[in-house]
């Protein structure tokens, strides 16, 4: 039998305003279908928006509705979702597997994919447990959670990607190494960076050039931007120096190459960063004494006062070609198998003619 309006309300009333700590467990339909005095389908149909008042009485619906408000119950997105075959959320996930504090660069881009997915009408789930196997990681992804993954920069023979290309979810990578095929990606056009990078480093005079690249066996990006670089300084050597973990003796390493270089090629602007400070403490003047460019565009906190010259990844665009990308693959439309993002060069205080080493020498 159903419950007089006033009667429900007032038992509303009690149950939102007696004891001390409210229970923290999940309401679920049936609480809401015994609470309003009508089945869990009648309640399904009201909340669902699917029940005329021909069908269900107007009283009925306010009965359902004031008893959903008082328990706090909403559907569960994860069985509508099983219903759909949708949850409107995006996976984004760093295939380097790693996100430290301070990560202005990873900060950046989750923050512009986050952006990106909103845009499009989706919400985004960053993943930050990296202690899974790769096929730990490949069911959890792959679990329904998400219509689509946005992957970062996974590693070459990463598992993960194998197990990806064999799967029906669908997946864009970004700034993908050299040699990932089989899913679509967007990248930066980094060889346009570095020859704009070469460009300049010519334009201002500097014959004597050294880059300073990651830790030995590190970074395949430092390794690949080394290479490019040394093609497009074409009749010009590039000594190369790993970087060691210290700044400054790895600074003082790449100042007693002979020749003395005039510029440093840094392999992200992180380290140039830490290089500057290096310089600071060592009495070097930029750019007066040596000039430094990096390499990404980003502005990092750092004790120097200069701003490192560099070529800007627009990781905004990055973000939102991958995520376009991917709507279209959720759709079921055709979609390029690779999306290139132009780079612009970033002008800093940190590049200038190598006057000072000049004066030097004659």
């Amino acid at each position: 039998m159903l419950k007089p309006l006033s009667i429900l309300r007032k038992g509303l009333s009690k149950v939102s305003t007696e004891g001390q700590i409210p229970s923290r467990s999940r309401s679920t339909l049936n609480d809401v279908a015994r609470m309003a005095g009508v089945s869990a389908s009648t309640v399904s149909l009201v909340l669902a928006g699917k029940a005329g008042t021909r069908r269900i009485s107007e009283d009925t619906h306010t009965r359902v509705h004031h008893a959903a408000r008082a328990l706090g119950y909403t559907p569960s997105l994860l069985h509508r979702s099983m219903r759909r075959g949708r949850t409107h959320v995006l996976s984004f996930y760093n295939g380097f597997r790693n996100r430290e504090p301070g990560d202005l660069y990873m900060d950046r881009l989750s923050s512009a994919v986050e952006h990106a997915g909103g845009r499009h009408g989706y919400d985004v789930l960053v993943h930050c447990n990296f202690n899974r196997s790769p096929q730990e990681t490949y069911e959890f992804l792959n679990g329904g959670l998400s219509d689509g993954l946005v992957l970062f920069g996974p590693p070459p023979d990463d598992t993960l990607l194998s197990l990806l290309r064999t799967s029906t979810l669908p997946t864009v990578l970004i700034s993908p190494s050299e040699g990932q095929t089989g899913l679509p990606s967007v990248h930066a056009d980094e060889a346009a960076g570095i020859a704009l990078i070469a460009d300049r480093l010519v334009a201002q005079g500097h014959r004597h050039i050294a880059a300073i690249l990651a830790f030995p066996g590190g970074s395949k990006d430092a390794v690949r931007r080394y290479e490019q670089l040394r093609q497009k300084l074409s009749g010009i050597d590039l000594p190369a120096i790993d970087y060691d973990g210290d700044p400054q003796r790895t600074l003082e390493r790449a100042l007693r190459l002979s020749p003395r270089p005039t510029a440093l090629f840094v392999w992200h602007d992180r380290l140039a960063y830490q290089i500057l400070e290096a310089c600071d403490a060592m009495g070097i003047r930029v750019p007066e004494d040596l000039s430094v460019v990096g390499f990404d565009g980003l502005i990092w906190p750092s004790t120097s006062s200069h701003v490192v010259e560099s070529v800007q990844v627009p990781l905004e665009d990055l973000a939102d070609a991958a995520v376009s990308l991917l709507a279209r693959l959720i759709e079921g439309e055709s979609a390029p198998l690779q999306e290139t993002i132009p780079v612009q060069f970033a002008p800093g205080t940190t590049l200038g003619p190598p006057f000072a080493i000049h004066s030097n020498e004659g």
